[in-house]
């Protein structure tokens, strides 16, 4: 996996994935997008949601089947804290990825950053 997007109206960038162990996708999905909601609830910054949520299907990916790989926030507070990041190299010094990502209304129609 290469990471996933991360957007809002002021912002769009990306956040790099973690390396893990695959065994199984099933459920990943499921897994980001319920910690989004986990971010989104107490009003967390747009870009604190997916490094967040990130971890959390990486740990997905570990297990077999749908519910076994369900992580605590421990577990992937753990991972934010020690693992290993993984940028696609096409990505790697783009402004998204450094930080550096322009807002969508600054890029031209077309632009790819």
């Amino acid at each position: 996996m290469d990471g996933s997007p991360k957007a809002a109206p002021a912002y769009f960038g990306a956040t790099p994935s973690w390396h893990t162990v695959l065994v199984d996708t099933t459920g990943a999905g499921d897994i980001f997008h319920g910690s989004v909601g986990y971010g989104l609830l107490p009003g967390w910054k747009v870009d604190r949601i997916p490094e967040f949520s990130n971890p959390h299907a990486a740990l997905k990916f570990t297990k077999l089947g749908a519910r076994g790989g369900i992580a605590t926030r421990k577990e992937a507070e753990m991972l934010m804290a020690k693992g290993v990041r993984h940028c696609n190299p096409d990505f790697e010094n783009s402004p998204r990825v450094t930080g550096q990502a322009r807002r969508p209304k600054d890029r031209k129609r077309g632009e790819r950053t």
